[in-house]
């Protein structure tokens, strides 16, 4: 009894551990709204004025698979729309890769939902890459994020990763419940005995 006991506060007060997504598991396939797309406890849905928003995961030889907000079958511009991911916990950090900007000095906003309101960042490209990494620290519990860019063609997100934000508890007062409860099962024990 006093082992199981042991283990289940040690796994109890395990941290939650980090969310992350490559898209490897898909091939080139669209997921209509409203229903989206969920996989690795994210959901990825598609905002848009338009009137066929998707999440389109595509699947390229040269940059491995990604999420698109977009529908390549619409035409147009139809690759500017709102990317709205669902995270499955709140998170402290969020970070992704940011596939085929076409126009130099794009941007790409990202609007963090919050505890607090809204948490606006912008991550603008500067030279000529193809792939780039964002991260966002310091977002204080953010539930979800919809992402933004003016780039003409859209953009395509990969490896999107967070990390679940950390109770604000003091360290010593977890570990001096878990003391006592230990000592207090260890006097029972040996009372019986």
């Amino acid at each position: 009894m006093f082992k199981r006991t042991l283990v289940a506060a040690l796994l109890l007060g395990s941290p939650l551990m980090a969310a992350t997504e490559d898209f490897e598991t898909f091939t080139t396939q669209n997921f209509p709204m409203p229903a989206g797309l969920s996989t690795g406890g994210f959901l990825f849905t598609s905002i848009s004025a338009g009137s066929n928003p998707n999440v389109r995961i595509f699947d390229s030889a040269t940059l491995s698979s990604y999420v698109l907000s977009c529908d390549f079958s619409v035409g147009g511009n139809a690759c500017e729309q709102t990317l709205h991911i669902l995270f499955p916990a709140a998170t402290n950090s969020f970070s992704l890769d940011i596939l085929a900007f076409d126009t130099l000095g794009s941007t790409a906003t990202f609007e963090f939902d919050t505890p607090g309101g809204v948490d606006i960042r912008t991550y603008t490209r500067v030279g000529t890459e193809t792939i780039a990494s964002a991260s966002f620290v310091g977002l204080g519990g953010a539930t979800s994020v919809s992402i933004f860019s003016n780039d003409l063609a859209g953009l395509g997100y990969d490896n999107i990763s967070t990390d679940p934000a950390t109770p604000q508890v003091p360290l010593p007062a977890p570990l001096a419940l878990l003391a006592g409860g230990i000592g207090a099962l260890g006097l029972t024990r040996r009372r019986r005995g």
